[in-house]
């Protein structure tokens, strides 16, 4: 643990493998599946669109494309929420640092999609991504290092990569086939003077905007 944390500090990102244990992380990559089956029904039914709400069900594209991915998001999904409570005393045995959560995402991303270079919002200073599963091959997520090299992460269900997410750009290419399920669990230094605590919302679960 105390590697990591010395690799974190110099670096900005570090690799957990089996981070979210097996059968564990084999429960959250179903419940991925069946929220995007839910979420897919009730979009394409009458009943469904009258009573669909994105904020609380979740979307096909909450970045309006500036990501260069349709994948279906769930903001604040209270068992990703749970996840990243849960998770925070081994964050910070990780990284060294005292932290807060801010918000949770679950996402699922379909063949044609990509993730865009770019850096993470304020409430993001130490993201966390968890690869849940996969219907095809792995499927890299690519970051540019202090140093200003491209970093190579390769991930099988249960790792996690922490990384400083407003400091390092992060990226992957195009989704060439099948499906790809990851979870994303943010934090913000506890010590901030507006350290985004629950991303400014009332409750864990909620949408950011109700």
């Amino acid at each position: 643990m105390i590697e990591a944390q010395k690799y974190f500090k110099e670096q900005g990102y570090v690799v957990l493998e089996n981070f979210v244990p097996s059968p564990l992380i084999n429960f959250i990559y179903e419940y991925s599946l069946l929220r995007t089956q839910l979420l897919a029904y009730k979009t394409s039914t009458k009943s469904g669109l009258e009573n669909y709400n994105g904020n609380w069900d979740g979307n096909f594209d909450d970045t309006k494309g500036n990501f260069g991915s349709k994948a279906v998001n769930f903001y604040g999904d209270p068992l990703t929420e749970t996840l990243m409570i849960k998770s925070l005393e081994d964050i910070q045995n990780h990284t060294g640092l005292e932290l807060v959560p801010t918000y949770s995402f679950l996402r699922l991303y379909q063949e044609g999609d990509t993730m865009i270079k770019h850096e993470d919002r304020d409430s993001c200073e130490i993201s966390v991504t968890i690869c849940l599963g996969y219907s095809d091959n792995i499927w890299p997520i690519y970051l540019e290092n202090r140093q200003g090299e491209s970093i190579e992460v390769p991930q099988k269900p249960g790792d996690a990569l922490i990384y400083s997410g407003c400091e390092l750009p992060h990226w992957r290419d195009k989704l060439k086939k099948g499906h790809h399920s990851q979870t994303f669990i943010h934090y913000n230094r506890k010590n901030k003077t507006n350290n985004n605590f629950r991303d400014g919302r009332p409750h864990f679960g909620v949408p950011k905007e109700i």
